[in-house]
């Protein structure tokens, strides 16, 4: 991608995954990464952050065998997330 920015990547997995209608669980768990990663690092808005890493955990969650790379991944966001907003109990349950 030339000219690549952060804002770019948002624009760019909109378009990607937009046209899709049946992704899989594992591709949605994808997406929700890099946009978590992109409120984590680049635009640091904890809320919009906070969408991303329950749909991580949502999409991960009822299939912990077959996904527990995602699983484990979001759940150790889910912690980083609670340690920003200082909810120092919650993250480490």
């Amino acid at each position: 991608m030339e000219g690549s920015t952060p804002k770019a990547l948002v624009h760019f997995l909109d378009s990607a995954f937009g046209t899709k209608k049946d992704l899989g669980k594992r591709a949605l768990w994808r997406k929700y990464r890099c946009m978590v990663n992109y409120y984590e690092y680049y635009y640091q808005d904890t809320a919009a952050r906070r969408v991303y890493v329950d749909s991580m955990l949502w999409s991960s969650k009822n299939d912990k065998e077959l996904h527990s790379y995602e699983y484990s991944r979001s759940l150790y966001a889910m912690a980083k997330l609670l340690q920003k907003e200082r909810h120092f109990n919650e993250a480490f349950k």
